[in-house]
Formats: C-alpha cells, structure tokens, sequence
C-alpha cells in the first residue's frame, strides 16, 4: 500500500505560516535522506535483510505532520498543547487519513520511552513511543541528526552533537540514539 504523502502534506499545512511549510519538508526530506542512506548502508553490510524503502520514504515524509496540531512560536505553528504532542497527533491524523500504517513513524520517531514521558510529565498517550520495526528505528536514528530550526535547517549534526543535543533530556535519551547508531552505523 503505497501513500500519496504529497497530498497529506498539502492538506495539512493549508494556511500555516509562509516559513514553517518549506522548512517542514526541506527537514522531512533530509531526514528521508537520511533514513534511506542510513538504510542502504546497512543492506550492503546485511543484504539478506528486507528493509522496506518505500515506507521509509513515506514515514520520513510525513513523520512530522503532527507539528501543525500545537503551539510553538519557533517554528511559527499556532495550533493547542504542547510541541511534543505533536507525535501522538500526527499517529491520530493519518489513522484519520487511512494511513494507519504510518502512524508508527510519528509516535515511534522520537524514541522516547513510556518512564521517560511519565518521569519528565510529557502530556502523551499512555504507551510506548519507542521505534519497534527496522524502519520506525531508522527513522527516529535520522530524525536525531536534523532540526526544525529555520537557522539550522540544513546542518547534519554529528554524531557527538546529537549526543550533546540530547542530553538535557537524559542518559536514556542519549542511550537510544547510542544504540540505534550502533545497530544500523
């Protein structure tokens, strides 16, 4: 089942701010980038293994579609509730949208586990927001190495620096990334 993400894009961000919409997808196509690379590296270490590009492309497209949903005066988006809601709102959207095979990618992409949303009181739905497929991991692998921020779009963070970016969320966010990177690096 393939998605016509393109149009769930245009959907989705009809009469957002003139800044946020490009810098939406110039991020979700470097993390697709990414992803696919990171992808096709580790089937030429590991041919025997099936990773599904064309889902990745499209979990990589639409991984952040959750965005426009809440309120964040850095990427100029004015919806309710908070930024980091926006990985439960994405899931809701494209279940909404007959994508339901894809909500894995918004929930799963920023790795954060259920004791790390209960310890720092994150408002997201009581589950577990860790990747469980080879794609949802190589997805929130490549999301680590990209921001949203208009200044930074384009920059790729090195390995170190998604380290230094992730720790004022803790060692288990740091330890997520340690670990995909190991596994698919």
């Amino acid at each position: 089942m393939t998605t016509d993400y393109l149009s769930l894009i245009t959907k989705h961000t009809q009469g957002e701010h003139p800044q946020t919409v490009p810098a939406f997808i110039i991020h979700s196509a470097l993390v697709t980038k990414k992803a696919l690379d990171i992808a096709q590296n580790y089937n030429t270490r590991h041919p025997d293994v099936n990773i599904d590009r064309r889902l990745l492309e499209e979990m990589g497209m639409l991984h952040d579609i959750g965005i426009f949903s809440t309120e964040n005066p850095d990427l100029h988006t004015t919806g309710q509730g908070e930024y980091i809601t926006h990985i439960d709102r994405g899931a809701e959207i494209l279940i909404a949208e007959g994508a339901a095979h894809l909500a894995g990618a918004c929930r799963t992409h920023t790795g954060i586990t259920r004791e790390q949303a209960i310890t720092r009181g994150l408002p997201l739905a009581d589950e577990n927001h860790m990747p469980e497929t080879m794609e949802e991991e190589i997805l929130c692998l490549a999301d680590f190495f990209y921001s949203k921020r208009f200044d930074s779009l384009f920059y790729e963070r090195s390995a170190e620096e998604v380290r230094e970016h992730l720790r004022p969320y803790g060692q288990a966010a740091v330890q997520v990334f340690d670990d995909l990177a190991a596994k698919y690096l």
